[in-house]
C-alpha cells in the first residue's frame, strides 16, 4: 500500500474479467504468489457476459471481492 502527500492510500490489485471460469483459481493463485494484495473478479451479470460459473469459481478461489454478481 502506498500513502502519498494527499493522504490517499493506493492499494495495487487486479480485476479478472472474461476469463474462463475453469482458469480463475489458477490465475488467483498466481496473483497471490506474486504478492497482489487485492483481487477482484467481475461476476456474472447482464451487463458483462462473463463465463457461466464465474461467480462460483471466484468464491472457491477466495477472491477479495466478487464484483457485480447479479446472476
Amino acid at each position: 500500500m502506498i500513502n502519498n502527500t494527499w493522504g490517499i492510500t493506493v492499494i495495487p490489485g487486479i480485476e479478472i474479467t472474461h476469463v474462463p471460469a475453469s482458469l480463475i483459481g489458477d490465475i488467483v493463485q498466481t496473483a497471490r504468489g506474486m504478492g497482489v494484495p487485492l483481487i477482484v473478479v467481475h461476476g456474472e451479470s447482464i451487463s458483462e457476459p462473463v463465463d457461466k460459473g464465474t461467480n462460483r469459481a471466484a468464491i472457491e478461489a477466495k477472491v477479495d471481492i466478487l464484483a457485480h454478481p447479479g446472476l
